[in-house]
């Protein structure tokens, strides 16, 4: 199977979140099949099935309390990853609510944005994490720069992002489309590896690791089974609304059918290989304030 230069950790042999066939082991010896988790508690499956690749590379990597999230949305996959969160913001209020009952996982959530926190909470976290957020803020540099006030000496902000090559393996390849779908997914960011990296230098950060992950076989598969469902406005979006259906619908045993038909689908897509280099479509940036 052939690879192209920067080849995740989880994809590579030997890895402990790698299996037989060369994708995620979502389900270690006496766990819960994570799998099984995404795909019941995110909107769409297209959404668990991208969540399954954010989840294994992130799993390499220690978060060194205090941690601070920011964009945390309900905490679900923070949970599933199973770190522990002492402070978590994001915008959305009923998010925050939900965010706020996961005790285990949460030490205290605001409904702030992250440029309003105090300032007399300078140099306070060791880690500051965000799971595909910062490619949905206008203006991230200023951000970017608050969490290097916010972050200690030898502190990290680790960060997941989709990537502008992720445009070179949608279903359709054209350049309308492409932008369609940046406008549709709300990408005020979609850049290149070099561009992260210029912005993450210009807020003040030092000793930039990059860990690419998605490979373009996978992101084309991803937005063949996302493009209708994120059709919508806001969050009036055809998923949702098939979601909600489906839950006030179907009885129990049409929800537990539903949800192991969509797992063994997606399973058997993680399990898929190709035989061709292909781009990288996301990664995963660790950068450090020295």
């Amino acid at each position: 199977m052939g690879w192209s230069t920067g080849t995740p950790s989880f994809l590579r042999p030997g890895s402990r979140n790698r299996c037989e066939k060369g994708w995620p082991r979502l389900k270690p010896e006496g766990s819960t099949d994570a799998l099984v988790d995404l795909v019941d508690g995110c909107t769409s499956p297209s959404e668990a099935f991208w969540r399954t690749f954010e989840l294994a590379v992130l799993e390499e990597y220690d978060f060194p309390r205090p941690v601070l999230e920011l964009g945390c949305g309900d905490g679900a996959f923070t949970a599933l990853l199973g770190i522990a969160v002492d402070e978590g913001v994001d915008l959305n209020p009923r998010a925050v609510e939900r965010a706020r009952a996961l005790s285990q996982t949460y030490g205290a959530v605001h409904c702030i944005d992250i440029r309003a926190f105090p300032h007399n909470v300078e140099a306070r976290f060791a880690t500051i994490f965000a799971n595909s957020v910062l490619e949905h803020i206008p203006e991230v540099e200023t951000v970017l720069r608050v969490c290097q006030r916010l972050l200690k000496p030898s502190g990290r902000l680790i960060f997941t992002v989709p990537l502008v090559d992720m445009n070179r393996h949608l279903f359709i390849r054209a350049a309308w489309y492409a932008e369609f779908r940046r406008r549709q997914l709300q990408h005020h960011n979609l850049w290149s590896i070099d561009e992260w990296r210029n912005a993450l230098d210009a807020a003040g950060f030092e000793g930039i690791e990059v860990v690419p992950y998605l490979p373009g076989f996978q992101c084309g598969y991803w937005d063949r089974i996302d493009f209708l469902g994120d059709l919508g406005v806001g969050r009036y979006r055809v998923a949702t609304a098939v979601r909600r259906l489906g839950s006030l619908v179907l009885p129990k045993a049409g929800k537990l059918w539903v949800s192991r038909h969509v797992t063994t689908h997606i399973r058997r897509q993680l399990e898929a290989t190709s035989d061709s280099e292909t781009d990288m479509c996301a990664a995963l940036l660790i950068a450090t304030k020295t």
